[in-house]
Order: structure tokens, then C-alpha cells, then sequence
């Protein structure tokens, strides 16, 4: 798929995130997340990376809840300045800033290393019924995750998240994308 291609899709689905009224959005919100927690994978997790929705990402706030009212631990992606992810706790209590992308991220440095986590709740702004994945382009889940398609490692499981609509007919991956095992919209997991 060409670059241009890939650029368009990603304006498209993101306008259609932001535009989404909201209180479709706080409904499919509230189905995708019950969707995961009735998950077995999710039942048997006790670590779990996501997200503060930004952008118009499909919001993972009572998934959050969840996992903390349940003894998860929670943590956030943080970018760090050699593009790779860094994994840090997320309480009630953790003070959040804006990084350069306007993201908030945990302003502690409690990090995990990435393989301990049970799963990685992985936003995307595009994806399609092989599982390919279409992000917003900076490539952090695919150079934190690299050695999964090297090593064929499995842990932890990546699943992307998205709402139903940002599923497209195809997304022909580039040698570099790490491809996620499952996606979870409100509707269903692929």
C-alpha cells in the first residue's frame, strides 16, 4: 500500500474518530470495554498496558476502572526520544503530563519492562480482517515490538482496539509493522 494511501485512510478514519458524537462514543466506549473484561484473556491478565484516548481513539477510562478496582496493575505507554515505548504504572493518584504529541503519560519513571505485561490494549486508527494494523505513523508499538517477528514471541498479547468503522478492506503491512493477535471493537474481536 502505498504511502499516500496509507496517509489518506489515516486522515479519514481520524476526522470520523474526532467527529463521532458523544455519546455514541462513551456507548461503543462502554461495549468495548465490557467486551474485553468478559475476555478470558483479560480474566487471566494481572498486568495490562493502555491508553488515555486522544485524538478520538475509542476510550478505554472504564476498562481502567476495572483493573484497579480488580487489582490489575495498569500501566501507559510513554515515548521515549529513541522512539521506543516505555511502560509505566498508572494509578488513581499518578500525576499525568502532555508529552510533545499533546499524549498524557505518567510523569513517574515506574516502568515495566514490556514482557512482563499480559497484554497491550494497542490504539489504532485503521485495521483489517487479517489483523493488519494501521497506526498513526510514528511506529513506537512497532520498534518497541520488534523481536516479535524475529522471535516469534507471543507475550505479551498485543490487541488492538478500535470502533467498528475503522475496519477497511485491506491494509497491505510494511516489513517493519508488528501485527497485533486479536482487535476489539464494540461490535466484536477479530
Amino acid at each position: 500500500m502505498p504511502a499516500d494511501e496509507r496517509n489518506d485512510i489515516r486522515k479519514m478514519m481520524r476526522r470520523r474518530r474526532r467527529d463521532l458524537d458523544p455519546g455514541v462514543a462513551r456507548a461503543a466506549a462502554a461495549r468495548l470495554c465490557t467486551r474485553i473484561i468478559a475476555s478470558d484473556t483479560y480474566r487471566e491478565s494481572r498486568r495490562l498496558a493502555a491508553y488515555i484516548a486522544n485524538d478520538g481513539e475509542i476510550d478505554l477510562a472504564p476498562l481502567i476502572k476495572h483493573a484497579w478496582q480488580t487489582g490489575r496493575g495498569v500501566f501507559l505507554p510513554v515515548v521515549r526520544e529513541c522512539g521506543l515505548l516505555e511502560f509505566c504504572a498508572y494509578t488513581p493518584e499518578t500525576l499525568l503530563s502532555s508529552n510533545r504529541y499533546g499524549i498524557p503519560e505518567p510523569r513517574q519513571d515506574q516502568s515495566i519492562a514490556a514482557g512482563e505485561l499480559d497484554i497491550v490494549l494497542v490504539p489504532l486508527v485503521a485495521f483489517d480482517s487479517s489483523l493488519n494494523r494501521l497506526g498513526m505513523g510514528g511506529g513506537y508499538y512497532d520498534k518497541t515490538f520488534a523481536s516479535r517477528n524475529t522471535d516469534h514471541e507471543n507475550h505479551p498479547l498485543l490487541a488492538g482496539v478500535a470502533y467498528e468503522f475503522q475496519k477497511v478492506p485491506s491494509i497491505m503491512p510494511q516489513e517493519w509493522d508488528v501485527p497485533v493477535s486479536r482487535v476489539y471493537t464494540e461490535m466484536r474481536c477479530y
